[in-house]
């Protein structure tokens, strides 16, 4: 079980937009950014998929996501691969047009919000500048 430190957390919750990296099935990256997420729990992080198409393909062919952030205001950046599993029923997805709408009101009336993915937090690396750059801490 790897669990997600706080200060991670405190550190994702303050941005807005997220960058999300997946793998093609020939093994070229891919990057997307996203703002209809949330914490599940201190292993998981949810996101809504609305108008992911290649990215939804690469999470479905390998299973695997890298989410970071940073907040250079404190110093400090992390960077977490995830095991991805896609819910399209369930409580996840049941909630997943409320936490859109509370962060930006209207936007179920434009998006689709087909599905949602449930990312596994599997390794969790600091990545800010400096010497401990690139150290895992989980």
């Amino acid at each position: 079980m790897v669990k997600i430190p706080e200060e991670a957390k405190a550190v994702f919750s303050k941005q807005k937009v997220i960058p999300l990296a997946t793998v093609t099935a020939d093994g070229k990256p891919h990057e997307v950014f996203f703002m209809f997420w949330w914490w599940v729990d201190d292993e998981h992080m949810a996101v809504v998929e609305n108008l992911f198409h290649k990215t939804h393909d690469n999470l479905a062919a390998k299973g695997w996501a890298s989410v970071s952030a940073y907040d250079m205001s404190v110093h400090k950046a992390y960077h977490i691969r995830c095991k991805a599993e896609y819910k399209t029923s369930g409580p996840l997805f049941d909630v997943r047009k409320e936490k859109m709408e509370a962060l930006m009101p209207g936007s179920t009336q434009k998006l689709p919000a087909r599905g949602v993915w449930l990312f596994k937090a599997e390794e969790i690396y600091s990545i800010a500048p400096g010497p401990e750059s690139g150290k895992k801490i989980a």
